[in-house]
């Protein structure tokens, strides 16, 4: 998907149209009608590119430049942490749970596992970032 179908100006328009035309194209093909309703609810989460660039640097040093994708194919979900991003700056990672074996899902999946041996990770990104945006002098 290209970067406008990710920007807040497209989104809902793009969306709520399309949902439009499915369930409408479906419901014609069955002779049946329905009511489509779109609650706008969250915005688009945005990363700014600045903040982007200090979590790459951040994660570079905990895991590597070559593990460290700031330019990671976009997806389409919902977080409350959009809402931040709407008033202040940021950007928001995904750290990951492993692709192999119980649990190498998505979130907010039945199979979903937290996958323990992570934590190191996310905790030294954590240090990493707060030595990132201040220094010792």
């Amino acid at each position: 998907m290209g970067d406008a179908q990710f920007s807040e100006h497209t989104r809902r328009p793009v969306f709520e149209a399309g949902s439009h035309r499915i369930v409408n194209g479906i419901c014609a093909s069955q002779g049946i009608t329905a009511d489509v309703e779109y609650t706008r609810n969250y915005p688009a989460l945005i990363n700014s590119t600045e903040e982007t660039e200090i979590a790459r640097r951040a994660t570079s040093r905990v895991v590597g430049d070559e593990n460290a994708n700031a330019a990671a194919e976009r997806i389409m979900g919902s977080k409350d942490f959009a809402f931040m991003l709407k008033e202040r700056p940021g950007d928001c990672i995904m750290v990951g749970n492993g692709a192999d074996g119980v649990g190498g899902c998505m979130v907010h999946n039945p199979h979903y596992d937290f996958n323990d041996e992570i934590l190191p990770i996310g905790s030294s990104y954590s240090v990493e970032l707060t030595r990132e945006l201040l220094p010792v002098v």
